[in-house]
């Protein structure tokens, strides 16, 4: 009898336990911003006046590019790409991102980028809120665009977007 109740106050303790840490995740989770982590493009996409959308998967090296949303504001961005003469995969490093962060406003989330270049110390800001910035699959997903009135055969662009899926 004595092994059954200290069994049962052992389960006991343990269930309160286990809530604890339950409650204490959800409420962790809660004031977390769902753009913060580790994020991978996938793919890009057009988006044209007449409705045409045009995606592009990106291949194995460019997904290796990583955008990443700290909690405390900055941003930090490593974009791979292959080299069109020896097609091995490296990590650009021309421009420079010398300066990157984010914040969600009320009207969506502005990000600030300033990109150098090192031989002639040539510097550029993007600095605004994206027209596109929506979640998708329990905010795994992320597509991020811009306005973009650039004529392609012919043909009028409206937006320039890139998927990223949430890798940590």
């Amino acid at each position: 009898m004595k092994k059954i109740g200290l069994f049962i106050g052992v389960l006991i303790g343990f269930l309160f336990f286990e809530s604890c840490s339950k409650n204490d995740k959800n409420i962790i989770d809660v004031n977390l911003n769902k753009v913060v982590g580790i994020w991978k493009p996938i793919k890009e996409g057009e988006i044209y006046i007449d409705q045409t959308v045009i995606e592009n998967q990106y291949n194995e090296c460019s997904q290796k590019s990583r955008i990443t949303f700290l909690e405390n504001g900055t941003l930090q961005f490593k974009e791979f790409a292959e080299d069109e003469i020896t097609n091995i995969c490296d990590e650009r490093v021309e421009p420079v991102l010398t300066f990157g962060s984010w914040e969600e406003t009320n009207s969506g989330y502005r990000l600030i980028t300033t990109y150098t270049y090192t031989a002639n110390q040539q510097s550029y800001t993007d600095d605004g809120i994206p027209e596109i910035f929506t979640f998708s699959n329990n905010n795994t997903s992320l597509r991020i665009g811009y306005a973009d009135n650039e004529i392609i055969n012919g043909n009028q662009l409206e937006f320039h977007y890139t998927d990223f899926v949430k890798i940590e």
